[in-house]
């Protein structure tokens, strides 16, 4: 079912592309004043991909949306360069995104994705650090990192010692929540029962 709905989605962006290179442009391209994001690079590279791979669409239009796709990918470079917060989101799955990235993009881009997984490591712990309370959501994002080598690796690489120490006193005031909560829990529980 998911298949059917993938194949669905891939021939209706061929079928709106197809022979209509400047609505992509006008699709993709972000509005004045919108921020190039990780999303808006995610969403171009399908877009790419699918045309591609579609023997309907003229090679000019695929063309077209290969320059499109530089072209997102720079202007999100330069919002990194810029504006890091607006440009990422603090979720692990964005390292390997941007690990990706990397090596599709030229060499001479390679500093600034650097720079940008650097600011997403950073991003990713400040959230975790000042955000995740819950002990659900703290335990997902762990899973997540230590899932995912390449996740796994960038954050030890970049974040280092610092974030290591940022996890263990997240983990250690969790667990203080956990067990101060269970305490109460069961002295209410005793109060309940002794009415």
């Amino acid at each position: 079912e998911i298949k059917e709905i993938k194949a669905e989605v891939e021939q209706n962006i061929i079928d709106r592309y197809i022979d209509k290179p400047e609505e992509l442009a006008q699709d993709v391209l972000p509005e004045e004043g919108h921020a190039t994001d990780i999303l808006d690079v995610n969403v171009i590279q399908e877009i790419v991909e699918v045309l591609e791979r579609s023997s309907e669409v003229s090679p000019e239009v695929i063309k077209e949306a290969q320059k499109l796709e530089t072209e997102v990918i720079n202007n999100f470079v330069e919002t990194v360069s810029t504006e890091a917060n607006q440009a990422l989101t603090p979720v692990p799955e964005v390292i390997e995104q941007l690990v990706e990235l990397k090596n599709d993009v030229p060499p001479s881009i390679d500093v600034k994705i650097d720079l940008a997984i650097k600011a997403e490591v950073e991003l990713i712990q400040n959230h975790l650090e000042t955000q995740v309370n819950d002990p659900l959501t703290f335990e997902t994002y762990i899973t997540q990192i230590e899932q995912s080598p390449v996740v796994e690796n960038v954050i030890s690489q970049v974040g280092g010692s610092e974030f290591t120490a940022v996890i263990e006193q997240k983990t250690a005031e969790i667990q203080a929540t956990a067990s101060e909560e269970q305490t109460t829990l069961i002295e209410t529980v005793k109060q309940i029962e002794q009415e």
